[in-house]
């Protein structure tokens, strides 16, 4: 069965809620350190809290979501063929802050 979801509408719908996630999101200092690296947090404290932070929305929502040792993490809804998964949430593409924290002000 075929979702047939108008995603710029629902994302109309929740703008408030949706520009508060990502403020917070943005909050999280997740800056890369090697030196408190760990295992599930092979970018450091921070970067794997922002992480998480985002699997814990996704999970929140209601959608299924696995943390890939703290390297990547998946979003999922669907099964088989209707699976739709957003595994874009890498810690390598720099999940978090990206201003000088303004908006955590």
């Amino acid at each position: 069965m075929a979702l047939n979801i108008d995603w710029m509408n629902e994302a109309k719908k929740r703008k408030d809620d949706l520009v508060r996630d990502v403020q917070a999101l943005v909050c999280i200092p997740s800056v890369r350190d090697d030196q408190q690296a760990q295992p599930g947090a092979p970018f450091g404290p921070k970067v794997a809290e922002a992480l998480e932070h985002m699997l814990r929305r996704g999970r929140e929502e209601g959608f299924r979501v696995k943390n890939v040792d703290g390297f990547a993490g998946h979003i999922e809804m669907g099964m088989g063929r209707n699976l739709s998964a957003c595994s874009a949430i890498s810690t390598s593409c720099r999940l978090g802050r990206l201003d000088d924290g303004s908006v955590c002000r």
